[in-house]
């Protein structure tokens, strides 16, 4: 469901839509019903991805910012007019370093 809680929707509404409609609740069921795997094996992969997510974003976070130089890289193509560059560069750093302070 898109909405983040009970916002607009009542706690049973959206119990019930979970029960009888979420597309992974449904799948994970087919696939313990099909006996492809069994539910302590999705738990495990569930896991598994949890890990790996965490470490990924942990690592992301300890990473540095990347230069403001390169952040114009493979992203605009290169033209020969020095105000637009000179303009997207400005830009790009005033971006980045609002992204900086939050």
């Amino acid at each position: 469901m898109s909405d983040p809680g009970v916002t607009y929707r009542k706690k049973t509404e959206i119990d019930e839509y979970r029960k009888t409609k979420d597309c992974i609740l449904l799948i994970k069921q087919l696939i313990i019903d099909n006996k492809v795997a069994t539910e302590d094996d999705l738990k495990d992969i569930e896991r598994s991805i949890k890990k790996e997510v965490d470490e990924t974003v942990e690592k992301a976070r300890a990473d540095p910012y990347p230069d403001a130089k390169d952040l114009l890289k493979d992203v605009y193509i290169e033209e020969n007019n020095d105000k637009r560059k000179r303009y997207e560069v400005l830009r790009v750093n005033l971006i980045f370093r609002t992204h900086q302070r939050c």
